[in-house]
């Protein structure tokens, strides 16, 4: 689009000044987050550079859903400025950031959210994020969600098999001790 991303994006403004060979992490543009991998381009012999490459695709529903694959959670990508505008997994639900306590603490203070059951629309969530970096300046926060209702459905189902098996079992047992 034309804009100068030396000044607006700490990344790119690092592999300009410090001359490294490449370096990666999150820019922000607007308000939508991009995961971004950068290279210099160079030229002659001694290398000099010409121009600097950058491959940045935006961390979108369709970058969730390939978190979302990998780790087997709902995944939620939230920016620093715009906590609106969050990029979610297709399987997420669609709560907002005042909805779940704790991802300001993210955003503002740059911690990790460790591991917690939250209760959101009904259901119980195992709720847990990290902080997005683009050096050392907190751009966002991933918000990783888990449903404890689908985890734990399996065991409920043979929870109510046991109880059921048992009970027919007694049942049965009782009629069986009256007859004889």
């Amino acid at each position: 689009s034309g804009e100068d991303l030396y000044e607006q994006t700490p990344l790119v403004r690092k592999i300009v000044d410090e001359g490294l060979d490449a370096t990666s992490g999150i820019i922000v543009l607007g308000e939508r987050l991009y995961h971004a991998a950068l290279a210099p381009v160079g030229v002659g012999q001694p290398r000099r550079t010409v121009a600097y490459l950058l491959n940045a695709p935006a961390i979108d529903q369709r970058f969730a859903n390939r978190i979302a694959d990998s780790t087997n959670a709902d995944v939620l990508f939230v920016p620093a400025g715009a906590p609106d505008s969050i990029a979610r997994s297709s399987q997420a639900p669609s709560f907002g950031v005042s909805q779940m306590t704790g991802v300001e603490q993210i955003i503002g203070r740059g911690q990790e959210l460790r591991p917690r059951t939250q209760p959101m629309g009904g259901s119980s969530y195992v709720l847990t994020g990290l902080p997005l970096r683009a050096e050392g300046a907190v751009t966002g926060a991933a918000v990783f969600l888990r449903s404890l209702d689908r985890e734990l459905a399996p065991f409920q189902e043979i929870e109510r098999a046991l109880l059921f098996g048992g009970g027919a079992a007694l049942l049965v047992a009782f009629i069986l001790s009256w007859l004889i």
